[in-house]
């Protein structure tokens, strides 16, 4: 089982650690360049008045701007530090490592940290994808911005990652919690097909029984499923070898869930699975 993630525009800045080593990132022979590339570009972008009209930055994350500058230069930590806002705060990932440690009740094959590192990619519009304790800079950088050189990122992503996730995901269900510009990076293809679980949130009107699509809550519940199947991953619970009854199992049995649906996979494998919630 794979969890796709996408970042969080809330981030803590770290205030020491090591400078970047883009060798050192997921896929980083088959990137590095890649990821050069947009540095320069995003450099290029930084470097002018106009930049936060350009990176649709708000007066709150201007100084994303001058961080933009200094990648190179500026402390990391890992990709699960860095990402605090609302989907990253919601699955506990941190939380889970220390109890499991604590508790040390049930023994797994590989360490708790391992499997959430092996078993959770973290999509970037700056790194393109990476894993939780990959070590990153603060930086400011959506999918969805259109740079001058590279064009629109996700769409920049999307020819670097296909080949590279083809390959790495093929026979792996997958769970997807990214958001729409994140899922623009990368999604199968029916030449190769895997299955992904499309993750959404609705809620339904206690009165009439309605169903609509929630935003921002659906950050929340995406956290608290990828929280939850860790955990279960980390405790041993669950193995490696999940299969989508059981994903629909955890999901049924999350706080607030009064429903889950899974729709029939398309010609790529995708199909969706639903959580209903009454709030």
């Amino acid at each position: 089982m794979i969890i796709l993630l996408p970042p969080s525009s809330g981030k803590t800045a770290p205030t020491s650690g090591p400078s970047l080593n883009l060798s050192s990132l997921l896929f980083g022979s088959e990137l590095t360049s890649c990821r050069e590339e947009l540095i320069k570009d995003l450099h290029q972008v930084c470097s002018h008045a106009d930049a936060a009209q350009v990176l649709k930055i708000g007066p709150n994350t201007v100084s994303d701007i001058a961080d933009n500058l200094d990648i190179f230069e500026a402390p990391t930590t890992t990709a699960l530090n860095l990402y605090t806002g609302v989907l990253f705060e919601a699955a506990k990932f941190n939380q889970t490592l220390k109890n499991v440690m604590l508790e040390n009740t049930q023994k797994t094959v590989a360490l708790p940290a391992d499997i959430l590192n092996s078993e959770i990619m973290i999509f970037s519009g700056l790194w393109g994808v990476v894993r939780p304790h990959d070590l990153l800079p603060n930086y400011r950088l959506s999918a969805s911005i259109k740079l001058p050189n590279i064009g629109t990122v996700a769409t920049y992503w999307k020819k670097q990652l296909n080949p590279l996730l083809d390959a790495a995901l093929k026979d792996q269900i997958v769970v997807d919690c990214r958001s729409g510009e994140y899922r623009k990076m990368w999604t199968p293809s029916a030449k190769h097909p895997c299955e992904l679980l499309q993750v959404v949130v609705q809620r339904e009107d206690p009165r009439t029984g309605k169903r609509s699509v929630v935003s921002h809550n659906a950050k929340h519940m995406r956290g608290v499923l990828a929280g939850a199947l860790f955990e279960r991953r980390a405790s041993g619970k669950l193995s490696g070898e999940v299969n989508t009854s059981q994903i629909v199992e955890i999901a049924s049995n999350l706080p607030g869930v009064i429903d889950v649906d899974v729709s029939a996979a398309n010609a790529s494998g995708e199909a969706t699975l639903t959580l209903v919630t009454s709030f």
